[in-house]
């Protein structure tokens, strides 16, 4: 009786199809991951992006120079500069990069047309929206309720026991 030789090639394409699967799925789950968080969270600990107050000011050059989104210029947007968590626009932005990088930014601060008092506005968006803790969330720098004196609004009951 003859014996014959199993052919492994079978289960060696089993074993890697099996591998490609599972890679595949880690790699879904890293776009996954990626897409709805932010990519922040994987390359700052590599260097391999630029931090926030790059890629804002370069955001904040195209606001500056195109008249189709000029409103984008004072509106705020989450980011971390400074090493402070918070919502920033533009001409705060460029005063950063002014102290950290000279004066060649490459947009005004005055270019938009920003409120003057648009941190308060947005700090009193924040409580009206009930946005948790919002007190403490920095706007600009700042925090609501300590920077911009933003304070809460008396419940309507302690109104009408006031009047």
């Amino acid at each position: 009786m003859e014996k014959k030789e199993m052919n492994k090639s079978g289960q060696q394409m089993t074993l890697t199809t099996l591998i490609l699967i599972i890679l595949g799925m880690v790699v879904l789950v890293l776009l996954i991951f990626g897409f709805t968080t932010g990519w922040d969270y994987f390359f700052s600990k590599i260097g391999l992006l630029p931090d926030d107050l790059n890629t804002a000011t370069e955001a904040c050059k195209n606001y500056a120079t195109l008249p189709n989104l000029a409103l984008s210029f004072c509106q705020f947007r989450e980011l971390t500069i400074e090493g402070k968590k918070g919502f920033y626009n533009c001409p705060y932005l460029h005063g950063v990069a002014i102290k950290i990088i000279g004066d060649n930014v490459g947009f005004d601060a005055n270019k938009g047309s920003c409120a003057s008092d648009s941190e308060v506005s947005y700090c009193k968006q924040l409580r009206d929206n009930k946005e948790s803790n919002w007190q403490k969330i920095i706007v600009n720098g700042d925090s609501c309720e300590e920077g911009y004196g933003v304070q809460p609004e008396p419940e309507q009951g302690a109104e009408i026991a006031s009047q």
